[in-house]
């Protein structure tokens, strides 16, 4: 029974090495030893040599396709928060843009502008330019900057231009 088993045991490594030894074979010339090219797989090597050299081919193998998946994943989530955070920099430029013209509309037709909006334009103006705003901004910013913060001063200019 023990050589009956022996004999089974003998057999079944022997098939195990034959396959081993097919499946080097084709992914021999794919396995090559630094630049001088010579086969790391030796005729003299043990079944287990050759199933950790390949093993090893393997893995590397899994390893750089894992690393070029994550890569390449993490670039897309980082193109997708820079696309968004692209449209939420033109979102407020365009919004600051928006207040801007309405303070402009609404203290250029009173012809006088009370000094805490006067600030606030400034403030306004300035991070729309940091934003990469446009002189469109810059000429109306400019003449909200020339009106009176004196309610009288503006009164007298409109009853000049009156008479």
């Amino acid at each position: 029974m023990q050589e009956a088993e022996y004999s089974a045991s003998c057999l079944h490594f022997t098939i195990e090495y034959r396959f081993c030894k097919r499946a080097v074979a084709i992914a021999q010339p794919l396995i090559w030893k630094n630049d001088r090219r010579e086969n790391i797989i030796q005729d003299g090597d043990s079944m287990w040599d050759i199933v950790s050299k390949v093993l090893i081919g393997v893995l590397s193998a899994l390893l750089i396709s894992a690393c070029t998946y994550y890569v390449t994943k993490i670039r897309s989530v980082l193109k997708k928060q820079a696309d968004e955070q692209e449209a939420m920099r033109k979102g407020l430029k365009a919004l600051l843009r928006d207040r801007i013209i309405q303070m402009y509309n609404h203290y250029y037709n009173q012809r006088c502008i009370p000094i805490y909006a006067r600030d606030n334009i400034g403030s306004l103006h300035a991070e729309y330019k940091a934003l990469g705003g446009n002189g469109t901004i810059d000429g109306l910013v400019k003449k909200l900057m020339s009106l009176d913060t004196d309610a009288s001063h503006a009164a007298e200019h409109e009853d000049r231009s009156v008479v």
